[in-house]
């Protein structure tokens, strides 16, 4: 458990070379007690101890470069300030509410994730009925087939539409080889085919715009 101290946030007295904060490690590991409650100036400097093995000091021309040590007491602790005391073990009942509340918790969390996929699933039907609601016999067996689709453009260009939604448009050259690729799809999280679609209709509607608002390579 990582040792801090509760004067981190008091007032520096500026103005005087030293200060001290004491932290003492009681008998049975039972946590620290704070003996001083102040910080120091200079953080980055060079830590020094004293030769005790319990406790250590750091003045206000050192720092303590041992910040994140661990200590080795109980982790269960209950109490305020400094002063930590070990957690009283759990009553048999105790344990088993505890369980009784874990258990369904995630009896919660599959329920949520199964009604989650369930409604993906519906949504994908949908896109894809709607895509080949708008596709032609040729478009929708080339995606059957190759899972792509070709795009005549507003300006009389051909794009390829791939499955998916990030970087799955490619311009197809004269002379049938393939170009640039574009990548423009929603916002929002939707089906693959749903932003197939929205982006088949900027070709075809507003080719400058989507070559302005994808990101090119």
């Amino acid at each position: 458990m990582p040792v801090t101290f509760a004067g981190w946030e008091s007032t520096s007295a500026t103005g005087y070379s030293t200060y001290t904060v004491t932290y003492t490690v009681t008998a049975n590991d039972t946590g620290p007690t704070t003996t001083a409650y102040t910080v120091w100036p200079l953080w980055n400097e060079t830590y020094t101890s004293s030769s005790s093995t319990t406790s250590f000091s750091i003045n206000g021309n050192t720092s303590w470069s041992f910040w994140n040590q661990t200590y080795a007491w109980q982790p269960d602790v209950v109490g305020a300030g400094a002063n930590l005391t070990a957690a009283a073990p759990m009553t048999p009942e105790q344990i088993l509410e505890s369980q009784r509340r874990a258990e369904e918790y995630a009896r919660i969390a599959r329920e949520v994730a199964a009604r989650d996929a369930d409604e993906r699933r519906a949504a994908i039907i949908k896109a894809q009925a709607l895509l080949e609601g708008m596709l032609t016999s040729e478009q929708i067996a080339t995606l059957a087939a190759q899972r792509w689709f070709d795009v005549i453009s507003q300006k009389g260009r051909t794009y390829r539409v791939h499955q998916g939604q990030i970087r799955n448009v490619r311009r197809v050259n004269p002379d049938g080889s393939l170009g640039m690729t574009y990548c423009i799809h929603p916002a929002e999280a939707v089906p693959d085919e749903d932003a197939m679609l929205a982006q088949m209709l900027l070709l075809q509607t507003d080719e400058d715009a989507f070559c302005r608002i994808a990101n090119k390579s």
